[in-house]
C-alpha cells in the first residue's frame, strides 16, 4: 500500500520548533523502508503521522483512498487505524495487568477480528519469532522490556495488517531473535504483499532488512533511495554523524587499505565469496 507526503509539516505546539519541516516522500508498496537518523531526527514523529497517531499542521498523507489532514473525520481516522498496525517506541504505553494472552485477545477484539482461529495464529506466530508459548500465561506488565516487545510485535502480526509500523523493534533481542524476526518479515513482504515501515538505531539490522532507506535530518528527507544506493556512500554518513554498518565500513577499509573495490553487499555470506572470488 503506497504512501504519500505532500509538503507535510508538524509542530506538537503548533507554532514553533518544527519536528516535520514541509515533507514530501512516497514510500512503496510490497517493500520494507526503513527510517533512519540522528536522534530528534523526526524518525518517531514520522511513523505517529502515518500510523494516524497524530495528524499534520500542513499539507496531507495520503495511504490508499484515505488522505490525512489537520482537519480531516473521525472515520477516516478509523479506516487509517484499521489498515495499519503499529509498535511505539515506548513500550510504557503498552504495559497492562493483562496475561500475554489475554492481551493479544483483547487488541484483535477492539480490532474486530475473527477469533475462530486466533489461538493458532498466536502459536504459529510466537513459534516463528523464536517466543516461549509459557509466556502466554505470564503478566504483560512481569515481562522484561525485550520480551514485551517481542509480544507486542507478535500481537500486531497476529492482527495481519497491510501496513506493519515498527518503532526500535529490536530493542533487547539479541541476534538469533533479529534473525528470526528478519525472516518472518521477509516473508511476510513476499507473501502478502506487505507494506514495512522501520525506524531504527540499529543500522545493521536496517541493512539487512529494508529495500528502501529514508534518513532524516532535524525534520527534513536528505536522502531517500534504494539501500544499496544510501548505504554505499560512506562519506555521506560520516557527514552527517550517522553509523554506517559493519559490513560497509569493513568494505570501505579494504577499498581505503587494499584497493579492493568489494560493492554493496548486506550479507556477510555473500561478502566473503566476493573476497574469495577477487583473491
Amino acid at each position: 500500500m503506497e504512501i504519500k507526503f505532500q509538503k507535510v509539516s508538524f509542530s506538537y505546539n503548533r507554532q514553533e520548533n518544527l519536528i516535520m519541516d514541509d515533507i514530501s516522500l512516497k514510500i512503496l508498496d510490497n517493500r520494507v523502508t526503513g527510517i533512519i537518523g540522528a536522534n530528534g531526527s523526526g524518525k518517531t514523529t514520522l511513523l505517529k503521522l502515518i500510523s494516524g497517531e497524530i495528524l499534520p499542521n500542513k499539507g496531507k498523507i495520503v495511504i490508499n483512498d484515505n488522505i490525512l489532514t489537520r482537519k480531516m473525520d473521525y472515520n477516516t481516522i478509523l479506516n487509517i487505524k484499521k489498515l495499519n498496525g503499529y509498535l511505539p517506541q515506548n513500550m510504557e504505553e503498552t504495559i497492562s495487568s493483562y496475561t500475554v494472552k489475554e492481551e493479544i485477545i483483547s487488541y484483535l477484539e477492539e480490532q474486530s477480528i475473527d477469533k475462530r482461529d486466533i489461538e493458532n495464529q498466536i502459536s504459529n506466530i510466537f513459534i516463528s519469532l523464536g517466543i516461549d508459548l509459557n509466556l502466554l500465561s505470564r503478566q504483560l506488565y512481569l515481562l522484561s522490556d525485550g520480551e514485551r516487545r517481542k509480544i507486542m510485535v507478535a500481537s500486531i502480526l497476529v492482527r495481519n495488517p497491510e501496513i506493519i509500523i515498527l518503532d526500535e523493534p529490536t530493542v533487547g533481542l539479541d541476534n538469533n531473535g533479529k534473525k528470526k524476526l528478519i525472516n518472518y518479515l521477509t516473508k511476510l513482504k513476499k507473501l502478502q504483499n506487505k507494506t514495512i515501515i522501520i525506524s531504527s538505531n540499529d543500522i545493521d539490522f536496517i541493512n539487512k532488512i529494508s529495500d528502501d532507506v529514508i534518513v532524516l535530518e532535524k525534520g527534513k528527507v536528505i536522502k531517500s533511495e534504494k539501500k544499496s544506493e544510501i548505504f554505499r556512500d560512506v562519506k555521506f554518513f560520516d557527514a552527517h554523524c550517522i553509523a554506517v554498518p559493519q559490513i560497509i565500513k569493513f568494505e570501505d577499509i579494504v577499498l581505503q587499505e587494499k584497493g579492493i573495490l568489494l560493492g554493496y553487499r548486506d550479507d556477510v555470506n555473500d561478502l566473503v565469496k566476493d573476497i574469495l572470488r577477487k583473491c
